[in-house]
């Protein structure tokens, strides 16, 4: 059913964040078309969620890079690789390698420079990046070690210690507004309490899911 198939796209998605077309069409037996319009129904239901066409008609093209690592780090429940890219410090994420070779060249990392300096460095561009939305939201206790693995990368700080009711309190940073619809697939167990204009939109956005399948 195209309800089960939509379900098992958006597993998918959040599990890997991105899943090339052909992939999505051999795992559940339909056609690239399909996946397309399926996309197009998550995102006319206000899921974050959309299709992206590649360099060589939807097939995606790896992109390779030689680099001098100094090592990882984690923020937020998401591992990063912090390495000089042409002499430059560069963040990769580690669950987007798809592929790794040690080259016979030594390593040539920037003199005096060590993992901690870099990386501090590469976090305050990432953190005092200008624009975004920052949210306020609570979540369940029996649900935020979920909630950390699929939406870490969001995360603004480390949440608060539950409270007597059993609610802890996270901040979130998204590019723009629409992107926290992303915290809909948490059910109640998630709450965004600010700004308002967030919870204005998920409500558009919850209104609009349930006139979907209100029939």
């Amino acid at each position: 059913m195209k309800s089960d198939r939509l379900l098992s796209i958006l597993l998918l998605l959040q599990t890997r964040g991105r899943v090339r077309a052909a992939e999505l069409a051999e795992r559940l037996e339909v056609s690239v078309r399909t996946v397309h319009r399926d996309i197009e129904a998550l995102s006319a239901a206000g899921i974050p969620a959309y299709a992206e066409r590649g360099r060589h008609g939807g097939r995606e093209k790896a992109r390779a890079y030689t680099v001098d690592p100094y090592g990882l780090v984690a923020k937020a429940g998401t591992w990063y690789l912090v390495a000089d890219h042409r002499g430059r410090g560069r963040l990769f994420r580690a669950d987007r390698l798809t592929d790794l070779a040690v080259t016979e060249s030594p390593v040539r990392r920037r003199e005096g420079v060590e993992l901690a300096q870099v990386w501090a460095g590469l976090r305050r561009e990432v953190e005092d990046r200008p624009g975004g939305v920052r949210i306020t939201a609570r979540v369940r206790r029996e649900r935020l070690d979920m909630v950390v693995r699929i939406a870490g990368a969001h995360l603004a700080g480390e949440p608060s210690t539950p409270d007597g009711a059993g609610w802890a309190r996270a901040g979130f940073d998204y590019p723009v507004l629409p992107a926290v619809r992303q915290l809909l697939q948490f059910g109640a167990d998630v709450e965004v309490l600010a700004p308002s204009e967030a919870r204005a939109d998920l409500a558009r956005a919850a209104a609009d899911i349930r006139s979907l399948y209100g029939s």
